[in-house]
């Protein structure tokens, strides 16, 4: 599938402030470009790793939300430089992605925000019957995830793209305001599971 030039050229002239929606699905926020690539209405196709037709430093946000979990570390690495070059100096990019450490702790040490995340999972999925060992599995092999992060390594990762400054925020505590309408993963799987699930970094580019 190609990507559409004509959508993208009536997004960009169409609108004073450039903000892109990476891995859209579902979440299409108005005055975004919303791009995936399996779009449904109101969407773009376009692969993330490949976004030759925006131009360098010309958009002041990027959301890429529970996305990134979705493709091999390089790959991600790739996605990271491609948001990185199409930035404005002083914009932002804020990323959210299950939780490694939250996995980890399910088994090895549970408290009780690992057990109502369980809980909260078993009742999403409609699956009482699922163990601690089961959820974990989920996340690790489920939904066509690739890589699940820590904050230290997704940090990392940003770090290697170009990014200076990063700042770790939940799944639904957004530090810049402008991201506060635009996701949505939390009402597809509801925001206690997700805030549970996930934590947010958000990304400067100087």
């Amino acid at each position: 599938m190609a990507v559409s030039w004509m959508e993208v050229r009536r997004y960009t002239h169409n609108h004073e402030t450039l903000l892109l929606n990476i891995g859209a699905q579902k979440n299409r926020p108005k005055g975004w470009l919303n791009i995936d690539t399996y779009p449904t209405f109101g969407a773009v196709y376009m692969d993330a790793t490949n976004m030759r037709s925006l131009r360098t430093a010309s958009f002041s946000a990027v959301l890429c939300e529970h996305m990134i979990e979705h493709v091999p570390k390089p790959t991600a690495l790739s996605i990271c430089k491609e948001i990185h070059r199409i930035l404005k100096p002083g914009g932002v990019s804020r990323f959210v992605t299950p939780d490694m450490h939250r996995m980890c702790a399910v088994l090895a040490a549970p408290t009780d925000k690992e057990r109502q995340y369980v809980a909260l999972t078993r009742r999403y999925l409609g699956r009482p019957e699922l163990s601690d060992v089961d959820v974990v599995n989920i996340m690790f092999r489920n939904y066509g995830h690739q890589y699940i992060y820590t904050r230290a390594e997704l940090c990392q990762l940003l770090a290697d793209a170009g990014f200076t400054a990063t700042t770790v925020t939940s799944a639904d505590d957004c530090d810049n305001p402008i991201f506060r309408n635009a996701q949505g993963h939390g009402r597809l799987v509801g925001e206690d599971l997700n805030s549970l699930e996930a934590f947010g970094i958000e990304a400067q580019k100087k």
